[in-house]
């Protein structure tokens, strides 16, 4: 929500108001240029025009027959690009000022011709730009005149952050839609410490987010992972339409009033646009993600379930965060049906109460989780090492049907109080693969192992389903590591976030997929599923999630699977 704008002041003499009347002949008045529209013409057709104010909102134009004509909605503001398939397509550049490039713009400018590079990720002007239309505070550390985040959607190493909250790392992305925003390359949703603090100009915070989640859940037989030998591309990129998921919403747009128009989603051109969420030949489905409310049933194609003004946006159902105040949230969970080429960072997001009063906000998806961990190995207590060997068929060592046998070693067990016997407890070192997504732009080779996560390990009863929640979480005591890139950790919890639960936080960064890039810690399965799993001659699963370790409030982001069932014996 922005900030109500200031009324023009009226004259109290005749003379002042002769001289104002005048003066609004030949200069537009204050006010008038705020309002007055941004106009140009694309080079390119199926473009869509984003103005972009400090606050986090905007103004569209979906730039027909390539024109566009739109009111900012702020004096001083950036133009974006979303391209036709609805990924973020660059800023539009106006000006240069030495090294740097000036993307502020004010209201009132009549761009002319622009000049679409969707090579280099940004757009140019093909004639200059009069200095009262120009914004020479708002620029982006440039590289032969292209701002250095334009090709890799902001994902750049940057000295000291120094730019405006909008645009900290000054690299032509604007926060909504930087994938890293404070330029040290570790994105957004995994960096403990993000913004660069104090090291950011005071401006405007953005009341609202607009935001993709990425989750998938796996059973051990449909375990895919990049570093997993035996796995081939074909079935690690089967897994993600069929069961990828990603939970679409805002956090602050204020919709929740009963009889009040509810939050809408752009997900840009009805035929080109985001296959998940567009208007025409959807893959989307509503999801069933506790606690995530849907507008509909589930299995419903998103959003010709959901959009009952029939304009092609489809609704959000709305929920309350109570961890921000009662802060209003609208999501969407779907079942994205989509391939790794089809749902991707950058696709851009554009939300809005369907009544137009608060004005449109912009975000974009960060990453996708396109593998879960994966077990690589592990050692017993008597020394026995077992490999895992993928895919894993049904009955194969370590599924529910023929899991591994794990029994108590020599060492000396606690006696916990008031017992007269040892408590057995039954210990397993781990080494594990972690989860991947899809290179950005620039980055080399295809899969990236994903650092910066935590892990929280939980039990799974041999009647529990893959994507129900899991009981038996790992006790604190459950977890020893000697792995110089684990440390302990107090995870969110999953799925409400309201308590935490404990954990391992990975220290390392993405790098590119590698079977050498392994973590190893040790877990007391005694800790885990307790005493019923050394009474009962049943398997137990265990989970293994790896979760962002700066995640949003809400709903989770996570890669979870049943990565291994042992039972004692």
């Amino acid at each position: 929500m922005t900030n109500a704008r200031a009324g023009i002041r009226q004259s109290r003499t005749y003379g002042i108001l002769a001289l104002a009347l005048i003066a609004t002949l030949l200069v537009p008045s204050f006010a008038q240029a705020k309002r007055a529209k941004i106009t140009g013409k694309l080079s390119a057709p199926g473009y869509t025009v984003i103005a972009l104010a400090a606050t986090g909102e905007a103004k569209i134009d979906r730039a027909r027959h390539r024109k566009f004509k739109l009111r900012p909605p702020a004096r001083k503001l950036t133009l974006h690009l979303r391209a036709p398939d609805a990924t973020y397509a660059g800023p539009i550049v106006v000006a240069t000022q030495g090294e740097d490039a000036i993307v502020g713009v004010r209201a009132g400018a009549k761009l002319g011709r622009i000049k679409v590079d969707p090579g280099n990720g940004y757009a140019t002007l093909a004639t200059r730009l009069p200095r009262k239309y120009v914004d020479v505070k708002r620029t982006a550390s440039a590289e032969n005149g292209i701002p250095i985040g334009a090709r890799n959607l902001g994902r750049v190493l940057v000295g000291e952050p120094s730019g405006p909250s909008s645009d900290c790392d000054l690299d032509g992305v604007p926060a909504p839609i930087d994938v890293d925003d404070d330029g040290d390359v570790i994105l957004d949703p995994f960096d403990v410490d993000p913004g660069a603090g104090a090291a950011c100009a005071a401006d405007p915070v953005p009341d609202v987010v607009v935001t993709g989640r990425s989750v998938l859940n796996l059973d051990l037989p449909e375990i895919v992972n990049a570093n997993a030998p035996g796995l081939t591309d074909q079935q690690i990129e089967g897994a993600l339409p069929s069961f990828g998921k990603l939970i679409l919403g805002t956090l602050g747009i204020d919709a929740s009033e009963p009889g009040k128009p509810s939050v809408e989603l752009d997900c840009g051109d009805p035929d080109t646009g985001l296959v998940y969420c567009r208007k025409h030949d959807s893959t989307g489905k509503l999801a069933d993600i506790y606690p995530v409310p849907m507008p509909g049933d589930a299995g419903d194609r998103f959003p010709g379930c959901c959009d009952p003004d029939g304009d092609g946006f489809g609704s959000l159902a709305w929920a309350v965060v109570p961890q921000l105040g009662a802060l209003d949230a609208h999501a969407v969970p779907l079942l994205h049906g989509a391939t790794s080429d089809q749902v991707r960072a950058g696709d851009l997001l554009i939300a809005s109460a369907n009544d137009g009063a608060q004005g449109a906000f912009a975000g974009a998806v960060s990453y996708v989780f396109q593998t879960v961990p994966a077990l690589a190995s592990y050692t017993d207590e008597l020394g026995n090492s077992t490999t895992m060997s993928y895919p894993v068929a049904p009955g194969s060592p370590g599924t529910r049907e023929n899991p591994f046998i794990v029994s108590d070693g020599p060492d000396a067990d606690p006696i916990p109080p008031g017992a007269s016997q040892p408590f057995p407890e039954i210990e397993v070192t781990m080494t594990f693969w972690r989860p991947q997504r899809k290179a950005l732009p620039e980055e080399p080779g295809e899969w990236i192992d994903v650092g910066h996560t935590m892990y929280v390990a939980s039990g799974r009863g041999i009647d529990q389903d893959a994507s129900s929640f899991p009981g038996g979480r790992c006790r604190p005591s459950a977890y020893s590591e000697a792995d110089p890139n684990l440390t302990p950790t107090q995870a969110p919890d999953f799925p409400l976030w309201f308590d935490s639960v404990p954990g391992l936080e990975d220290s390392s960064d993405d790098q590119p997929a590698s079977p050498a890039n392994t973590f190893t810690f040790t877990l007391n399965l005694s800790h885990c599923f307790g005493l019923f799993f050394l009474q009962q001659d049943e398997p137990m699963g265990l989970f293994l999630r790896a979760q962002p370790a700066n995640p949003l409030i809400g709903p989770p982001d996570n890669a979870r699977a049943t990565v291994a069932w042992f039972r004692s014996g």
